[in-house]
């Protein structure tokens, strides 16, 4: 019997999740794992031409909190949010976009290092990490 498939809509929390094709994250523990390179999107100031070229060398994006809005400002599709979502501008839309969430409620560390701690990949590239709140630049 195949493993069940999980609704894309659910909030990933500490869950295990069975592998689903494609560049969708498989959720083992707290891990999300690519076979791909992953770009991580911050809500820092961020540059379509630099965004494009990292998506080029890693082509799986992945929104850390307020790097959601980014990405739909540069009409960009996101693979999934990590963050602790104090940042994101309609939690609605976002708890309501199937798209999957990994929420972190501590506030002990930055949105990208939730991502770097939550993701896994043979490479990992940031944009939009610097510069905005102070409590991004540690």
């Amino acid at each position: 019997m195949p493993p069940k498939q999980r609704d894309p809509r659910t909030r990933l929390r500490h869950r295990s999740a069975t592998p689903i094709p494609d560049r969708t994250p498989v959720l083992t523990d707290t891990t999300l794992t690519f076979e791909t390179g992953l770009t991580l999107l911050g809500a820092g100031p961020a540059y379509l031409p630099t965004l494009n070229a990292a998506l080029t060398l890693a082509p799986t994006l992945i929104a850390a909190d307020g790097g959601a809005e980014t990405a739909r400002t540069f009409n960009k599709t996101i693979t999934a949010i990590v963050g602790d979502l104090d940042s994101v501008v309609n939690d609605e839309y976002w708890r309501n976009s199937g798209i999957p969430i990994l929420e972190f409620e501590a506030q002990d560390s930055t949105d990208f290092e939730k991502c770097l701690a939550a993701t896994a990949a043979p490479l990992t590239l940031a944009v939009g990490f610097i510069g905005g709140r102070v409590d991004h630049n540690k």
